[in-house]
Order: structure tokens, then sequence, then C-alpha cells
């Protein structure tokens, strides 16, 4: 009687932080998305469709090259560090911590190498106008993929709602700050827009290192740090091609217009393509809070609740996704 009463309340707890995180999942998805457009109509505004072109083209070039940058760690630290935690491997959290750090800086600092060259090559005398808003770049690659590491740490953790604020909330709400500051002392221009939005992502940075300080289990600063540098890249290279693949149906029709074009058709098509994700917030949402549970369940071997879970989110996930995907059919032409 009594292990099944704590069954019980132990799927109940799930479904409750499965429904929580998704739903606060989807309240921070639906502001970062009302700031994204306002960010995009108040620059289209003030720079001019040419000049909010060319910084669509290299955000979509910093955003495209931000998944490799990050190895598939963001991800298998959300995998392992849940999975650690349910079985009590505490010195497997710290050492996945410490070990994907230095894997991300390393691949990144190679990115901003070849990226340097490239730009050396090709922008030094007929593309001169996007010399300078690429230099930013690489700096702009290591801050988003060591962004995207504390999201996948503080996730793994459980903090899932917390995990998003820097990046949803925090960097489009201190970029806005920024360019109405910057607009009101100075003309803002393509790479003015870009270093702005660099000063953002360092902040979403450092507000992602505070969260998880706070929420770091205590225990985990005084024991020895255990690695599995064979098994965890085995895992998280097939992660990282799967990121890469889905960040591309994002950004890389952005990044072939600009280059096939120019960078105006890139801006034109980056305001279309913001104006219709709307719809993919809601799958999102569900799977942010579902992906710790995911690999809680899993480790832990409760494969029926597993099953269960998934079924549910999907459902939960389709009916939200239909409405709106009608109201966009109807509706959109008038949007």
């Amino acid at each position: 009687m009594h292990s099944q009463t704590r069954s019980l309340s132990q799927k109940i707890a799930f479904k409750g932080e499965i429904l929580l995180g998704a739903g606060g999942s989807f309240l921070l998805k639906l502001s970062n998305a009302t700031m994204l457009i306002g960010a995009t109509i108040l620059l289209t505004r003030i720079m001019g469709v040419k000049e909010y072109g060319i910084y669509a083209y290299v955000i979509s070039w910093v955003s495209l090259l931000s998944v490799p940058a990050t190895m598939g760690m963001d991800t298998l630290l959300v995998r392992e560090v849940a999975e650690y935690k349910a079985r009590g491997r505490l010195p497997h959290i710290r050492g996945i911590m410490n070990w994907s750090n230095k894997v991300v800086v390393c691949s990144s600092l190679a990115l901003a190498g070849v990226w340097f060259v490239l730009c050396r090559v090709f922008f030094e005398d007929a593309h001169n106008s996007l010399a300078g808003p690429f230099l930013a770049g690489p700096f702009i690659v290591l801050l988003l993929a060591l962004n995207a590491l504390k999201r996948g740490a503080i996730q793994g953790l459980g903090r899932v709602v917390m995990a998003q604020i820097p990046l949803m909330v925090v960097m489009p709400g201190g970029f806005l700050f920024l360019v109405a500051l910057y607009c009101s002392l100075y003309q803002l221009n393509a790479s003015s827009a870009i270093i702005l939005y660099g000063l953002a992502a360092a902040l979403a940075f450092l507000t992602a290192w505070k969260i998880l300080y706070h929420h770091y289990p205590a225990e985990l600063r005084e024991r020895l740090a255990l690695y599995c540098r064979g098994r965890w890249i085995r895992t998280a290279l097939p992660l990282m091609f799967t990121g890469v693949v889905t960040n591309m149906n994002h950004r890389l029709s952005i990044v072939l217009v600009g280059a096939m074009l120019d960078p105006e058709a890139a801006g034109i098509l980056d305001v279309s393509i913001k104006g219709a994700t709307v719809i993919s917030f809601v799958l999102a949402a569900v799977n942010m809070p579902l992906a710790p549970a995911v690999a809680r369940l899993y480790a832990m071997g409760r494969t029926q609740e597993l099953q269960a879970i998934i079924r549910r989110s999907t459902r939960m996930a389709f009916l939200v996704s239909v409405p709106m995907g009608i109201g966009l059919i109807l509706w959109g032409p008038w949007v």
C-alpha cells in the first residue's frame, strides 16, 4: 500500500512538473517572440531595409555556427546531468560541466580562426559594407555557445523555466534597452546593432552563470570531478549533427538568400520567417520540461510512465498547435 501511494505521488509530481514547465516555457517563448518582433520592427524603422538586411545576414551566420560550436554539449548536459542526478553520481555532474566548457571554448576558437580567414578572403575589397559587421561574429558565437551550455546544465538540474530566462528574456530585453539607449545618443547602423547584440548576449551569459551558481548543488563543490570523455563524445556528436540540421531549417535560407541575392533580400525573408515561427512555440515549450523528465525516467527504468508522458505531451502540443495554425492560415494575409 505504501509503495502504491508513493508511486502515485511520483506520477502526479512528474505530470505537474511537465505541465508547470510547459506553461512557464510557453509564457517565456511568447514574451520572447513579442520582444523579437518588437526589435525587428524597431530596427527596420531606424536602420532601413538595407542595414537591417546586413544585420540579419550576419546574425543568421552567427546563429548557424553557434550550434557546431557547442558540439552537442548543450543537449548532452540536459540528458547526462538529469541522469547522473537521478542516480546520485554527483562527481560525474561536475566532470561533464567542467569538460563541456573546455570543449566549447576550443571549438569556438577554431571556428573564429576560420571565420577571420574567410572575412579576409571574401570581404577585403568587394564587400566592405559586410567586413565590419562580420568581424564581431566570432565573439558572439562563443557567447551564444556558452549560454547554451549554461541553459543545458540548469535544465538538467530540473530548473526548466529558470534555464530559459537568460536567452528568452534577458537577452532580447537587454538588446531592446541597449538599442533604445544607443539611438538616443547616436545613429544606429548594422555594425553597432551587432555589437549591441553581442553585449546583450554577454549580459545573458552573466545571468545564466548566476542562476547556475545559485542552483548548483552544494555537495558538488566538495567532490572531485569524474570524467567519461569517450562516452560523452560518442553521445554528443550525433546530437550536434541533429542540432545543426534543425538550426539549418531556421537559418540556412536566410544565409543562402543573402549570399545569392543581397543582404536586403535576406532581411525581408528574416522578417517573414519570424512572423511564421509562432506556431513552433508550443512544441518547444513542451520539449523543454519533457527532456530532463525523459532522461530521469529512462535512467530509473520506468518505461510505462515514460511512454505515458510522451503520449500526453504530444497530444497537448498537437491540440494547441492546430488552432494556432488555422489562425495563421485565416488571418495570415491581414497580419
